[in-house]
């Protein structure tokens, strides 16, 4: 992006119509594999504005197909930083103007010119490789683990020499070592807490379900609050806890929210029977299959159909 109508040196006064900058993965658009960008422009208070948010937001996607696609953490992450202006490291920054009309910037807002999203340089350290041990630049670069179990350090590893040190447990008791420290078990009891007090807070809305409620509202009600108490937990992207409930809601729970709002939870939780479909030569799977010489059902989902839509069995639609 080059210089800027709206914030270049040609102005009579200074001003700052451009409000934030954020820049988009790669491959998103069909037509184009280029990375495209979202400027924000507000004329309000542009004379009294000293700066410009940036987001690169260039890294949060997911592969969907041969293209690429924003998944709702990416989305709400982008939200949030900005409404907030959060200075975020290698993600977002407010960019004073002094820096964007330097020379060497010349009001250029291509964004890799303000944030290094890149990630760290792995250095190899040719001592350990030749004399073996572990940098202690390696162990120290994983503080927030030991931040949060600080007796795992000293019980994984031992001195080497000044500057390194080797691991006191084989490779693969390690894993076991970090669940079963007192300090983990803390840490995942919390989280569970944490989760079931979301599912206690919100179990009666869900319940109060009827033709009335509002998708939209109902998951954004339930998944900002999730976000909301995992924002402090240390290790955890609530992000992250974020998507897990979104990629539910969307597979899901979408589904089974409109067909209790249709039909009571009562009706809404029967097995459905088989449907015909003669117009696309089709038939719909039953929710339960009873395998030949099977004492039991194994569960069969799936898609929804309000049941008051359903045609009259006859033999030909008979569950299988």
């Amino acid at each position: 992006m080059g210089s800027t109508p709206g914030i270049g040196p040609h102005t009579n006064r200074p001003r700052i119509e451009v409000n934030g900058v954020i820049g988009l993965p790669p491959n998103l658009f069909y037509g184009t594999g280029i990375p495209a960008c979202i400027v924000v422009l507000d004329k309000e208070n542009a004379h009294a504005r000293t700066g410009v948010f940036m987001i690169d937001a260039s890294k949060g996607f997911m592969k969907d197909g041969a293209k690429n696609r924003l998944r709702s953490q990416d989305i709400h992450k982008i939200v949030d930083v900005f409404t907030k202006q959060t200075e975020v490291e290698r993600y977002s920054r407010m960019v004073l103007m002094s820096e964007i009309a330097d020379p060497r910037n010349d009001f250029n807002l291509n964004i890799p010119r303000y944030i290094d999203s890149s990630e760290p340089e792995d250095i190899q350290d040719l001592h350990a490789h030749l004399h073996g041990g572990i940098p202690e630049r390696d162990i120290d670069a994983l503080s927030p683990y030991w931040d949060a179990f600080p007796p795992l350090r000293p019980q994984l590893l031992r001195p080497n020499r000044p500057g390194y040190v080797d691991l006191a447990a084989d490779v693969s008791d390690v894993q076991q070592a970090v669940l079963d420290s007192p300090e983990f078990q803390t840490f995942a009891d919390e989280a569970r807490s944490l989760t079931d007090d979301w599912c206690a807070v919100h179990r009666l809305t869900l319940q109060a379900i009827n033709p009335e409620t509002r998708p939209n509202d109902l998951i954004a009600t339930i998944s900002d609050d999730l976000l909301a108490r995992f924002r402090r937990v240390p290790l955890l992207d609530e992000y992250d806890v974020y998507e897990q409930l979104m990629t539910y809601w969307r597979t899901v729970m979408h589904d089974d929210v409109f067909l209790v709002m249709h039909d009571g939870w009562i009706n809404a939780s029967r097995p459905r029977p088989a449907i015909e479909d003669k117009d696309a030569n089709s038939r719909r799977l039953p929710t339960f299959r009873l395998a030949r010489g099977a004492k039991s059902p194994s569960t069969r989902w799936t898609s929804f159909r309000p049941a008051s839509s359903w045609p009259a069995t006859s033999p030909a639609t008979e569950p299988a």
